[in-house]
């Protein structure tokens, strides 16, 4: 009996071996590119380090800059509808409607924290019917 317990713990220790070399193989495939997950652009929200980061002096133009596809809808319309001049993407000020997606012209970038994007089905949870292009939550510091 105390030949088979000497001949289980190779067996233990490779098994082991063989079981840690696995996690470390995938943890580094799931790694992608070596950059941690927090590194990692969401592509629905704007953080305040990006605002930061950005010269833009109103939120319509950080969008622009940094999330281009919020103003887009699919295909080839813009986030105004040329023929009649409405836009289709909504726009929540701290959970106020704000408006079209122009109306982010009116907030200056240094009160805006973050900024989140809502398809469709998400706004429409959010906020009820009415939002075929999706929303733009705008964040802003709260006032002291």
């Amino acid at each position: 009996m105390g030949a088979r317990a000497g001949h289980s713990r190779p067996l233990v220790f490779r098994t082991f071996v063989a079981l840690a070399g696995l996690l470390l193989v995938t943890a580094c495939a799931s790694g992608g590119s070596g950059a941690a997950p927090s590194a990692r652009r969401n592509r629905d929200l704007i953080t305040t380090d990006e605002i930061q980061r950005s010269s833009a002096g109103n939120a319509f133009d950080l969008v622009q800059t940094l999330r281009p596809n919020w103003l887009y809808t699919r295909g080839e319309h813009s986030i105004s509808d040329g023929s009649q001049g409405i836009d289709v993407v909504i726009v929540y000020l701290d959970n106020a409607r704000l408006g079209g997606a122009q109306t982010l012209r009116q907030v200056p970038v240094q009160t805006v924290t973050s900024l989140q994007y809502f398809d469709a089905k998400a706004a429409t949870y959010r906020w009820g019917n009415g939002h075929t292009h999706g929303a733009i939550l705008v964040s802003t510091a709260p006032l002291r």
